[in-house]
């Protein structure tokens, strides 16, 4: 056992062979547990139990992956769905297979969209929402089942993908695809998939997580670096390209 985790666990009277490898991951992070019980321990995330610091050392990436989408929208100024939506479905991939959530997004937006178009069209906002929600629940149900008659090996765990962000991307979707036409509709998925890609090596980067958990007050310098790029007023790329093709980005 190690901060209240179990490694091994071995049934009553069950004849088995074990062999498992113990590493001091703090050791190995240079990163040192406290074990002060006062209440200035609040203060230090490293006296947590290790499985806790683990899923803290990826919620601490979030901020920095959402610094990137702000940097890449202020620069080239393309349109997206959701501002914290390629951070969260990037924190999803690191749980999930890839092409696991790959198949999974497009049975839910397959769902979502075809469901969407059936319900009344001057639903409210809330009714609307639950309704898509409803259906990507639906979604993400039949797509486990399907693999599993087909046998494919899968992980449980791409149910983490947001299914509630899900459900809000298949509306934003639908809207886009009402007033603007397909091709925007699809091209702003495709650069919310672009971000989702930027923002992966972040969500991967564990060890650069664990020290955040450590220093979690350098979350400040992200804060001041993200006021000053939504500060940005300069040209974008977008409108560079406008100008040399004549003619308004598509």
């Amino acid at each position: 056992m190690k901060d209240r985790a179990d490694l091994v666990e071995i049934k009553p009277h069950s004849e088995v062979t074990t062999t498992y490898m113990i590493t001091n991951v703090d050791e190995l992070l240079d990163i040192p547990t406290v074990t002060e019980t006062g209440w200035l321990s609040l203060f230090y995330l490293t006296r947590l139990p290790l499985e806790v610091r683990n899923v803290l050392a990826h919620l601490l990436l979030l901020p920095l992956a959402v610094l990137l989408t702000t940097l890449f929208r202020a620069v080239t100024g393309v349109r997206s769905y959701g501002t914290f939506m390629p951070a969260l479905f990037a924190l999803a991939l690191v749980y999930a297979e890839w092409h696991m959530a790959a198949i999974t997004m497009f049975v839910v937006l397959l769902f979502g969209v075809l469901g969407r178009s059936a319900l009344p069209g001057k639903l409210s906002r809330q009714p609307r929402l639950t309704a898509v929600l409803i259906l990507v629940i639906l979604g993400v149900s039949t797509t486990i089942s399907l693999m599993d008659y087909l046998q494919w090996q899968h992980d449980g765990r791409v149910l983490l993908l947001p299914v509630v962000i899900m459900a809000i991307l298949v509306d934003l979707f639908y809207k886009a695809l009402e007033r603007e036409g397909p091709l925007s509709a699809i091209e702003r998925f495709g650069w919310t998939l672009v971000q989702v890609a930027i923002c992966l090596p972040v969500m991967q980067f564990e060890s650069l997580g664990h020290w955040l958990v450590a220093n979690p007050e350098a979350h400040l310098l992200t804060l001041a670096a993200t006021l000053s790029i939504t500060a940005y007023r300069g040209t974008k790329l977008v409108n560079l390209v406008v100008k040399k093709r004549g003619h308004p980005f598509p």
